[in-house]
């Protein structure tokens, strides 16, 4: 008898296993990425392809148009998220969920089409991609839309696995990973749409010291070289501060405001 039941539990457990194949979050309704709000185990948690075989580790590349991988995004420029599950041995298949947010944990919607074996699923309001069956490839390529300016850093949280198909965790590995990347916010100065109205620099060109003058309550201040490449700031007094670099040239300063809205400055260092 206790055999018996033994083996039910166990047929039981390898039709979980088994059916978290078709996805986990379209399978179960469970996130499993690590990311904030997630309450569900990731895909390495015990019982859940957690013996380590395979050792895998999880990179996330954002490649542009060009195929060339970048450490920021333009805003609406299309992209392809390359998911890569690096592995040691030969498994048989490999699995992975995926998911985008913003600094503030709020859901970036904006993939692309899906190709064969991948689907997407809405879960915490978010949509969540994931494989639908197992897929031979352990780099998973996507596409997705960037966001509109002033969406600031984005993070892609990701849970990855490399198994063996023997319709049970055992055998198999995973791992989680999560990137982030910057919003280029050097490609703003391209709309004069996005160019401050509100608030003024002065001197401009800057020695050192630059005086800024807003009629909106300032949350945050950002400056920027033309390569992307944040600059030290520093407040020297009120609505004085010190720019942190000796290096002559034009950087874009970035005026965040109390009430979510944001602006961009040329200024330049003599």
């Amino acid at each position: 008898m206790k055999y018996i039941v033994s083996l039910f539990i166990f047929s039981g457990l390898s039709l979980i296993f088994l059916s978290n194949s078709g996805g986990r979050g379209t399978v179960s309704g469970s996130p499993a990425t690590t990311s904030p709000g997630e309450s569900g185990q990731f895909c390495g948690s015990a019982g859940c392809h957690a013996s380590g075989n395979f050792s895998p580790e999880l990179e996330v590349k954002l490649v542009d148009d060009q195929g060339n991988a970048v450490a920021a995004y333009d805003p609406g420029e299309t992209y392809q998220v390359n998911l890569i599950i690096n592995h040691t041995g030969t498994p048989l298949g490999h699995g992975f969920q995926i998911v985008c947010l913003d600094s503030d944990a709020n859901a970036i919607n904006q993939w692309g089409t899906l190709p064969g074996g991948i689907q997407k699923v809405n879960l915490l309001g978010r949509d969540y991609v994931e494989h639908s069956f197992p897929l031979s490839l352990d780099t998973i390529p996507i596409s997705w839309n960037a966001p509109e300016a002033g969406t600031g850093d984005i993070t892609f949280y990701a849970a990855g696995n490399a198994v063996n198909l023997n319709g049970s965790p055992s055998g198999d590995g995973a791992d989680t990973v999560r990137m982030t990347f910057t919003e280029n916010v050097t490609s703003s100065l391209d709309n004069p749409a996005l160019l401050a109205s509100h608030a003024r620099v002065f001197p401009n060109p800057v020695q050192d010291i630059f005086h800024l003058d807003s009629k909106k309550s300032v949350l945050k201040i950002e400056v920027y070289d033309m390569t992307g490449k944040p600059v030290r700031v520093s407040r020297v007094a009120d609505k004085s501060y010190i720019l942190g670099t000796d290096l002559p040239g034009v950087y874009v300063l970035v005026l965040s405001y109390v009430d979510g809205q944001y602006e961009v400055m040329r200024i330049v260092k003599n």
